[in-house]
């Protein structure tokens, strides 16, 4: 299998305890960066996940980029990278593919509804972090849909399913970059039978023609209430690196 298919959140919760034993240093070099290369690919290797591909897009590398490009200090990236994949194993998400590009940018929220009746059985839901175009309201059969067009600037896309009345959630997530946990919705977000709300960001006029780009706004994961947050430990030496042990 290769990074950017639906790896089990299992198996990624494995690459984040490796990319713990990885060296992040205070200052960035290319010696240390190929070497953490090298420990990656054997890690991932392990896996059973392929790290020689054609694609020069999704591979270690690539990985290993996104890891390096988290916006926090350099000895806190390994620590953020773990949170993030735990935050996602705590919300119930079921699978993660990595896509550092050609990220979807249509996506879907749905309710569906119990045949015969104009009542709903089932929710799906997209959670991100970008922003879009919402196009209105459509209804057929059984399914009534509201589209999120051209996704820009989200760091992920999570789509969530369950049937109503239960807290049973089915999910997956489509990561492009690693970010800190708290962009995330909150488990109590996943689980309302409502779709998160939408504002304009748009800041003045339009064109003629032109659709308001809006993003949704949700309560997000906190860290601090987490189960993963007990297990993060600062490493004492020339420099300190924050990571997480088991």
């Amino acid at each position: 299998m290769t990074l950017d298919e639906k790896i089990p959140i299992e198996v990624w919760k494995e690459i984040a305890k490796s990319v713990q034993l990885l060296d992040f240093k205070h200052y960035y070099d290319h010696k240390t960066y190929f070497e953490n290369l090298i420990k990656l690919r054997k890690y991932l290797s392990k896996l059973d996940i392929c790290i020689d591909t054609a694609d020069t897009v999704v591979n270690p590398s690539s990985l290993l980029q996104a890891i390096y490009a988290i916006k926090v200090s350099l000895p806190n990236k390994k620590a953020t990278f773990y949170e993030s994949i735990y935050a996602l194993d705590e919300l119930g998400i079921q699978t993660i593919s990595f896509v550092p590009e050609h990220f979807p940018q249509n996506m879907n929220h749905k309710i569906i509804l119990q045949k015969e009746r104009d009542f709903p059985q089932k929710i799906e839901k997209c959670y991100t972090d970008g922003n879009f175009t919402l196009r209105n309201h459509f209804s057929s059969g059984y399914i009534q849909e509201y589209s999120m067009l051209d996704i820009r600037d989200a760091n992920y896309i999570l789509q969530t399913s369950k049937v109503l009345s239960s807290e049973n959630i089915k999910g997956h997530a489509i990561i492009q970059k690693f970010s800190t946990s708290n962009i995330l919705p909150s488990k109590k977000e996943i689980l309302s039978e409502t779709f998160p709300d939408v504002i304009a960001i748009n800041d003045g006029p339009l064109k003629w023609g032109d659709e308001p780009r809006k993003k949704e706004t949700f309560e997000t994961f906190n860290k601090e209430d987490s189960e993963f947050i007990k297990r993060l430990v600062l490493k004492q030496g020339s420099y300190n690196q924050n990571y997480y042990q088991d």
